[in-house]
């Protein structure tokens, strides 16, 4: 299974990046970034993904529809 949130993670660890360090970089937010790696959600504007592929170039041939979608929310439940 291959998703947006392990790519970009790969490619910031093999970068020796930290995820504050990737949002900086990137003029992103670090809850921006966790989000992205966590799955919660996808780069919805091409912007996003350009301002990442400028810190870590080889996102720039990512192709988000060959990509896996994030796994769906799981609801909590209150007990």
């Amino acid at each position: 299974m291959t998703t947006f949130g392990g790519v970009l993670r790969r490619a910031r660890l093999a970068a020796g990046l930290t995820q504050r360090e990737l949002a900086q970089q990137a003029g992103l937010s670090r809850a921006a970034v966790w989000r992205l790696e966590a799955e919660r959600s996808r780069p919805r504007q091409a912007q996003t993904l350009a301002q990442l592929a400028k810190v870590l170039p080889e996102l720039a041939r990512v192709d988000l529809a060959t990509l896996d979608p994030p796994a769906p929310k799981t609801e909590k439940r209150s007990g």
